[in-house]
């Protein structure tokens, strides 16, 4: 008699029980290697997100730094002022131009910049906490010399992200 109904104990081969044991266990090392996997993917992100808030919120400071350190005169905050959330300037660069930083209630995590009477352009976001003290530092009353800048970033599962800058203007004011 030939075919499936004879079973001889000399031939090859696994039988059911083994086969289904090796498939179970195939399974379960292959479930443990994804989510090992995964937790470092996890991981991974969120780092990421960390480093593209601190290198956002970086980036607008350093501008703003910059951009303070030429200017002809600092109009808002003024000095005495208790610390704020908007920086008003007029530019360095032509003299004219007034350039503003702020954060608006509306759209919370933005930093935006408004040049002249162009609409603001976002500079930065998620920056939770954005604020400017201005100091006179001697010289005429009342008119800023250096300024203080703070930005705070929030990145998820992290602790807030401090970055602040004290800056002194370089032109002297009118």
């Amino acid at each position: 008699m030939s075919g499936w109904g004879r079973f001889r104990r000399d031939q090859g081969g696994f039988t059911l029980f083994e086969m289904v044991l090796a498939t179970v266990l195939a399974g379960l090392l292959l479930a443990a290697v994804l989510q090992f996997w995964q937790t470092g993917v996890k991981g991974w992100l969120r780092v990421e997100r960390q480093a593209d808030t601190a290198e956002g919120v970086q980036m607008a400071l350093d501008r703003m730094g910059r951009e303070v350190r030429e200017a002809r005169q600092v109009l808002e905050p003024a000095p005495g002022d208790p610390p704020g959330n908007r920086l008003r300037f007029i530019s360095g660069r032509d003299g004219t131009t007034v350039i503003t930083y702020y954060t608006d209630a509306l759209h919370s995590g933005w930093l935006y910049r408004r040049s002249g009477s162009y609409p603001g352009r976002p500079v930065a976001e998620k920056v939770k906490e954005f604020r400017v003290a201005s100091y006179a530092d001697g010289g005429v009353p009342g008119t800023p010399r250096r300024v203080t800048i703070t930005l705070v970033g929030e990145a998820p599962g992290f602790p807030d992200l401090v970055f602040q800058t004290s800056v002194r203007l370089q032109v002297d004011s009118p």
